[in-house]
């Protein structure tokens, strides 16, 4: 009979060493190397770390030196590809982050989700931990590869006002969108924070060409300055040294080379977009739909507005040959211009149109939760239904958003059976207990906004 086999033996070497990290053994880890020099950067068969991230998770600051010291790896990621950077910033170890920083650690390093260190500090809100990443060269507009968003949408969603305000001074830019259409300004549920957005976007549109501070390595950088565009969309980023020119126009953009780098851009920006139509639209998150509105002749929103109450109005079929292709989507368009409009039944007399509500920069009452506590989201709110299972079937069909879908709910535009038969809903029973659980939000909304207003007159 075998005491132990060479599985049980590596697991108690490896238990041996995570121990020895902990405690912050550099005495016996030196030892260890000495002997197996092959262990510095081994990976564990657990969860894949290496000694430095053992070292680190646990706070050992003079061990993590000395594996820094002896050329330990500092950009090895865990299972999940999260780095020992990525490790010590969600335990807000500053002085450990910084070693690492140090020792060229990656400041842009992603996990297999695609966020980096400054995506975990922005939604935590260590605002000490983002200047330090900053520093080094941290991107502010980096987009996450699972949900397109940039620490700046972390920041505003976890409603971090500092952290918003480093991030801006960085040249995190506002109106990036991720890959539901949603912008930090767009999504943004604090008021203070949301002013700030707007003014720094404002201000970037008059002044475009602006200055961003950034980690410098050499005298020649530390005399040079990175320059930011961004209007609309569009945004482009460029690096001139201070020998290269006298002085630059903010109204004229470089169009030769400074130095090694070619700062010849394109910008195609129509100045002819109704303003009105683009902020409706980034109201309700449907901006991405407006090269195909503007490009079937919905390019004026009064005149949407006045279609509305017309013999001929916007319809489903309108929107569909538009290319609306999702029904969700169509449906949240037409409830909205119906509410601006003042249309509420074909059968009653429609009230004068509601111009005011977009001429004062309209923004939706749309209440920020549907009365079922700890629920914000479609997912959460069907795992309380034990309907997860149907979150891909919403969101094929347009239908991602679950305060719009309960809005939905009391327009003229609601969710029925026969709509969730064709999202692919097939059970009876499963069907109505969707229509339960939206009907019964849908009246706690009517009755008394979730935002402290009075009941929104969409409803």
């Amino acid at each position: 009979m075998r005491i132990s086999t060479p599985k049980s033996k590596k697991h108690a070497f490896q238990s041996y060493y995570e121990n020895c990290c902990k405690e912050g053994k550099i005495k016996e880890i030196s030892e260890l190397l000495q002997s197996n020099p092959e262990m510095l950067n081994y990976r564990d068969q657990h969860l894949g770390l290496t000694l430095l991230a053992n070292s680190i998770k646990c706070g050992q600051i003079e061990l993590s030196k000395f594996l820094l010291g002896k050329g330990a790896d500092p950009n090895i990621g865990n299972i999940i590809s999260e780095t020992p950077l990525h490790i010590a910033i969600d335990n807000s170890d500053l002085e450990l982050a910084e070693m690492l920083l140090q020792y060229k650690a990656e400041p842009n390093c992603m996990t297999v989700d695609g966020e980096t260190p400054l995506h975990h500090s922005a939604f935590i809100g260590d605002k000490k931990m983002m200047g330090l990443l900053l520093s080094y060269g941290a991107d502010p507009n980096i987009k996450d590869t699972t949900l397109g968003r940039t620490p700046l949408h972390c920041a505003v969603q976890c409603e971090h006002l500092e952290c918003v305000q480093l991030l801006l001074s960085y040249g995190a830019i506002g109106t990036i969108e991720d890959k539901e259409g949603n912008s930090p300004i767009s999504a943004c549920e604090n008021g203070e924070i949301f002013k700030i957005l707007e003014d720094t976007r404002d201000k970037t549109l008059k002044n475009p060409l602006h200055c961003i501070p950034e980690a410098h390595s050499s005298d020649e950088e530390r005399n040079s300055c990175r320059y930011s565009f961004s209007q609309s969309s569009v945004s482009v980023d460029f690096s001139i040294t201070e020998s290269s020119f006298v002085s630059l126009s903010y109204e004229v953009m470089p169009t030769q080379k400074f130095g090694s780098e070619d700062t010849t851009v394109s910008i195609q920006i129509s100045q002819s977009e109704d303003l009105k139509l683009v902020k409706f639209l980034r109201g309700i998150k449907m901006l991405n739909y407006k090269d195909l509105l503007i490009c079937e002749g919905f390019d004026d929103m009064d005149m949407m507005i006045f279609q509305m109450t017309s013999i001929m109005p916007i319809t489903h079929e309108v929107l569909e040959e538009v290319g609306i292709a999702k029904h969700g989507h169509r449906a949240r368009l037409l409830m909205k211009l119906e509410q601006i409009a003042g249309v509420q039944d074909h059968n009653k007399p429609q009230n004068k149109v509601n111009k005011s509500i977009i001429d004062s920069g309209w923004e939706c009452c749309q209440p920020k939760h549907t009365f079922t506590p700890g629920i914000s989201n479609l997912r959460d709110w069907l795992i309380l239904l034990k309907l997860d299972k149907y979150q891909k079937l919403f969101e094929q069909a347009g239908y991602e958003d679950l305060q719009f879908m309960v809005s939905l709910m009391n327009s003229r535009y609601p969710i029925d059976d026969n709509l969730l038969k064709k999202i692919g809903i097939s059970k009876l029973g499963h069907r109505m207990r969707v229509l339960a659980k939206l009907i019964e939000d849908a009246r706690n909304i009517k009755l008394r906004s979730a935002t402290g207003k009075e009941a929104c007159n969409l409803l």
